[in-house]
């Protein structure tokens, strides 16, 4: 079961606190990779969509065993978190191996620099991307990040795409393409994430056009954002080296920081 990419420096198993990996008995996400998971942002002690979050989890668990249901009381372990900071929050959710009840574990990470303070530039690689076939990968929040297994000191992300040369989302986030003051959502077997719904929120429906975007494109576009819930927005510098040239998007950045600060100032 992989962890974050960051020096992780708590874990909560199954409701107990543990400032080192906890000792887990042999599981279902161990032995078959069956891990459903949800990561956000923790921001003195605020979550933006925190619902969103708990019932997409929801239903990735139920897709994945249906006979199982997610403990009430696994979200309580936020009231006993720092209320002052930056984290990044990853629940995971996994079975014993007999599938007769539901394990979770919790990693948190401090982030020192982030959306809200420091400007993230991503250079990214492309690589094809055989979808499975026996999960619905498009609803379901599920563990597989072999494409991230490509990054480096030089590629932070990895851009997926299908035997067409399609373009589709990146392995940890969704990305969108800046064209003629238009965004382009590419179209295909993607999980749309809560961060994305708060940039369209942001920007407006129609601003967004979804269609199919073939890699031969790539280049004819006048930027690309990274997004998702934990670090929010990103600017693509580079895919395979292609300039993306992101005119003018720091003013956007800036707007849409400024977006979130308000819906999290309305969180009780």
């Amino acid at each position: 079961m992989p962890f974050s990419d960051y020096d992780e420096f708590m874990f909560i198993f199954n409701g107990h606190f543990s400032n080192s990996v906890p000792s887990i008995p042999y599981n279902r996400g161990m032995k078959f990779g069956e891990t459903v998971f949800t990561s956000f942002l923790l921001r003195n002690g605020k979550v933006i969509g925190l619902e969103s979050h708990k019932n997409r989890l929801k239903k990735s668990l139920k897709l994945l065993y249906p006979e199982l249901e997610i403990p009430s009381n696994t979200f309580e372990f936020l009231k006993k978190l720092p209320q002052i900071g930056v984290y990044k929050v990853r629940v995971n959710f996994f079975a014993d191996l007999y599938k007769n009840l539901v394990l979770s574990l919790v990693e948190l990470a401090e982030l020192e620099n982030h959306f809200f303070n420091k400007n993230e530039n991503l250079k990214v690689i492309t690589k094809i991307h055989h979808l499975e076939t026996n999960l619905n990968l498009s609803k379901l929040k599920y563990t597989n990040y072999a494409l991230t297994n490509l990054m480096s000191e030089n590629n932070n992300d990895v851009l997926k795409m299908n035997e067409k040369k399609e373009v589709f989302e990146l392995s940890t986030s969704n990305i969108l393409f800046l064209k003629n003051e238009k965004f382009i959502l590419p179209k295909g077997n993607y999980l749309k994430g809560i961060g994305l719904d708060y940039f369209i929120e942001f920007v407006g429906s129609d601003h967004v056009h979804e269609r199919r975007v073939q890699y031969s494109e790539i280049k004819e576009m006048n930027g690309a954002l990274s997004l998702n819930a934990v670090r929010f927005l990103r600017e693509i510098l580079s895919i395979d080296n292609i300039d993306m040239k992101n005119n003018n998007l720091f003013s956007l950045r800036e707007k849409f920081k400024d977006f979130l600060i308000k819906k999290e100032k309305n969180i009780c």
